[in-house]
């Protein structure tokens, strides 16, 4: 057996063993089998296949059955398996084959299949297609398959056409598709590409092949290209195809595309018409032809379709300046209604808004229909100006251009969150002016992201405001978030110390709800430690409500325990329905037995009970 070292690389002179080694293989120690290693560092694609088919050219038969017999394959990489097929197809494909047969059959996993075939397939085209066709079907005659028709491209490309549909995606059907589209003469085509469209007509959820044949041959011939693809009914081409397709053409040319597709345009076709309303923003993005692209929407708007999704458009990404807005957007609205022309024009107020958001807002009013549209602009615009650093100017416009509603109270509670990033405490203040609609909810929702962080600075500050319109939201905020990380005695005191008896009351029932989650043991002693009366009666509520979700006796004895007659009734009644509801048996054992509960009560919920 002849050493393999005698062989050597005349760009490198490395011998056989020594150009294995350099791409990340290397011998066992003791022993001459092979194993992989992660040494190779090049991350091109096919690199590092392309090293080792040179390597191995280094090899001869012997250098070969040497290899085979050493090594185990499960210690090795495809790419090193398919490049040692692929030099021993070259020397002897009778033993190569006989080779990897040997092992698909112990293994059944059939790695080298691609150099194997490769191999065979570029000396005998017809044989290697045979061989192929006699394997088990599954993913190794899938993998054998791709192989052969990668080699078929170029000497055999009714092959591929004729077989391109055994191969799945992942075995590179849509590569073979694209590299066939690039091979075969312009005018084989339009034939293709109804042979790829029957194909995948019926019963396929991709048209991956025909996105990918489409492409090629619209770099090569767009016209035509475009002229086939039009053609097509409504529905046949999947609307991500018909996107991929003339992706390239609108990025290049958006005028000449929407002016090409303009006559084929109809309201029915959707793909059509989502691809319309990219290339027309694109081509009003130009900013070099807007009467231009002005007149192409009076002719074709209503036919026009915004997309669920693009698979590769953004949005507008020119800036526009107010007065070339307030043209176009002059003009967009003397013309006649369509849907998309309001998105149209939200869209250029988008672009707008970046830099020069007062001007943006002032013309959505003027060319934005009232309503959700207008709203969601108008409160991400000034979202975008508080974001510049500008809070009190972005609250300003959002108190006086938002319409009354949740865009308007979710804007300004945005708005006055970021202030509080800052200074909590002036956020809050300014929260006490805001229109009594939303003046609550925002201050206790700026309360309780207080609250989370520094509860004793929101106390504090509590204690200094007078307002009546935020004392109340305030106070609940904070006590939840105390009573919620455990409770105590310390925070009861705190709001006992509390001068005004409205808030003290909303405080203890938030104190109550929050502790009453988390602990219903220590919240109970506390109750034990309050006096009769109605605070201690909303803390009991606020107790029963909690302790009902896991201890029904509980929750009915401290129901009991209320003081005014009219509450306790409520409560108890409604807690001993709940729990007939839910357990009849253990409820109605429980009525009849309770000492505490009035005979009248009892009798009115075993009679509601039945």
């Amino acid at each position: 057996m002849r050493d393999p070292g005698d062989a050597r690389d005349p760009r490198t002179g490395r011998d056989f063993r020594q150009s294995l080694e350099q791409v990340g293989l290397q011998r066992v120690a003791g022993g001459g089998s092979f194993r992989g290693r992660e040494l190779y560092e090049d991350d091109r694609p096919g690199k590092r296949l392309l090293d080792l088919e040179r390597a191995f050219a280094l090899a001869s038969e012997e250098d070969l059955l040497a290899f085979f017999s050493e090594s185990d394959p499960t210690e090795l990489g495809e790419d090193t398996l398919s490049a040692a097929y692929f030099r021993f197809g070259q020397i002897d494909i009778d033993k190569a084959l006989s080779i990897w047969s040997d092992e698909f059959r112990r293994n059944g996993k059939g790695a080298g299949i691609d150099g194997l075939v490769k191999s065979w397939a570029g000396r005998d085209l017809l044989a290697a297609e045979r061989w192929v066709d006699g394997l088990p079907s599954g993913e190794v005659r899938k993998r054998a398959l791709g192989a052969l028709l990668k080699i078929a491209l170029d000497v055999s490309p009714d092959l591929v056409e004729r077989r391109i549909f055994e191969v799945d995606l992942s075995a590179g059907a849509a590569n073979l598709a694209s590299e066939l589209g690039g091979r075969v003469d312009l005018q084989r085509l339009p034939g293709i590409a109804d042979r790829f469209l029957a194909e995948k007509r019926e019963g396929w959820s991709s048209q991956n092949e025909l996105r990918a044949l489409l492409h090629v041959w619209g770099e090569r011939d767009a016209t035509a290209m475009m002229t086939w693809l039009v053609a097509q009914p409504k529905g046949e081409v999947h609307a991500y195809v018909f996107a991929r397709a003339v992706e390239s053409r609108i990025d290049t040319d958006p005028a000449g595309f929407a002016k090409e597709l303009g006559p084929s345009l109809t309201s029915s076709n959707s793909a059509m018409g989502e691809v319309a309303w990219v290339a027309i923003q694109k081509w009003l993005d130009q900013g070099n032809d807007d009467p231009g692209a002005l007149a192409w929407i009076a002719e074709n708007g209503a036919k026009l379709k915004v997309p669920e999704q693009t698979p590769w458009y953004q949005g507008m990404s020119r800036r526009w300046n107010a007065e070339d807005a307030a043209g176009v957007l002059d003009e967009l609205g003397s013309l006649p209604g369509f849907d998309e022309k309001k998105l149209l024009a939200r869209s250029i107020l988008n672009q707008l808004a970046l830099s020069d958001p007062s001007s943006a807002m002032t013309l959505a009013k003027q060319h934005l229909p009232a309503g959700s549209v207008a709203d969601e602009f108008l409160a991400n615009t000034v979202k975008i100006i508080a974001r510049d650093g500008n809070g009190e100017g972005a609250l300003e416009l959002a108190l006086q251009h938002l319409n009354e509603g949740e865009a308007k109270t979710n804007a300004v509670e945005g708005i006055l969150s970021g202030i509080a990033e800052e200074n909590p405490a002036a956020a809050l203040d300014r929260a006490v002016t805001l229109p009594e609609s939303m003046r609550e909810e925002i201050a206790g929702k700026l309360a309780g992201n207080w609250a989370q962080h520094s509860p004793e600075e929101v106390i504090e500050y509590l204690g200094k405001t007078r307002d009546p319109a935020i004392q109340a939201s305030i106070a609940k905020a904070v006590f939840w978030r105390l009573g919620n990380r455990g409770g105590s005695e310390a925070d009861l005191a705190q709001v006992f110390a509390l001068p005004d008896e409205t808030v003290k009351a909303e405080a203890v029932g938030a104190l109550f709800r929050g502790w009453t989650e988390v602990n219903l043991e220590s919240s109970g002693a506390a109750l034990n430690a309050l006096e009769p009366g109605p605070l201690r009666d909303i803390a009991i509520i606020e107790f029963v409500r909690n302790a009902a979700r896991t201890d029904r006796n509980a929750a009915l004895a401290w129901s009991l325990e209320i003081v005014d007659h009219r509450k306790r009734r409520e409560v108890t009644l409604g807690q001993g329905r709940d729990w007939l509801s839910s357990n009849r048996e253990a409820a109605t054992r429980w009525i009849e037995s309770s000492e505490d509960l009035p005979a009248e009560w009892k009798a009115e919920l075993l009679k509601k009970g039945k």
